[in-house]
């Protein structure tokens, strides 16, 4: 398991779904809560989720350079900034299914047999986080998100 150093990126606000179908399309229009899509913005591919009706969170394949989303959002009511959560990435075998065995979720969201684009909230002995299954670049990743302060914990569990 790695802890992730590329940056997540979130942005919500009245202009949410405005910004997000300007950067990437409108195919996220048809997203579903927590369900997310591979794409690319300014030449660099992403995945983009959707976390409630106007708030996206977006993980780049290579980085994100500070500044270029919040340009992007400029003169829009909307907020964007580098998600606080860090992103632990799982292998699509013992991790994932250890991730299962201690990970809690409320119905009707389930682990075992998500689908590859779509994410669930998840505890962790107490710790809240999201699981995200999707591809970036081709490369399919297992994703727990989830407080830096709660890391070393987590990391414990597997």
């Amino acid at each position: 398991m790695n802890v992730s150093k590329l940056p997540l990126w979130d942005f919500a606000g009245f202009d949410g779904l405005a910004l997000a179908r300007s950067l990437f399309g409108d195919s996220v229009s048809d997203l579903s809560v927590f369900q997310s899509l591979e794409t690319e913005w300014n030449g660099e591919v992403c995945a983009v989720l959707r976390l409630s009706a106007t708030n996206f969170r977006v993980a780049f394949s290579t980085g994100m350079e500070d500044g270029k989303l919040q340009m992007a959002a400029a003169g829009r009511r909307v907020w964007v900034k580098p998600s606080c959560l860090v992103s632990l990435v799982l292998d699509n075998g013992p991790a994932w299914e250890r991730l299962i065995e201690v990970g809690a979720v409320k119905p009707p969201h389930r682990l075992a047999g998500l689908p590859l684009n779509r994410a669930v909230p998840i505890s962790l002995n107490g710790a809240a986080g999201l699981a995200w299954r999707h591809s970036v670049g081709g490369i399919l990743a297992g994703e727990l998100q989830i407080a830096p302060e709660s890391l070393e914990e987590i990391c414990r569990l597997f």
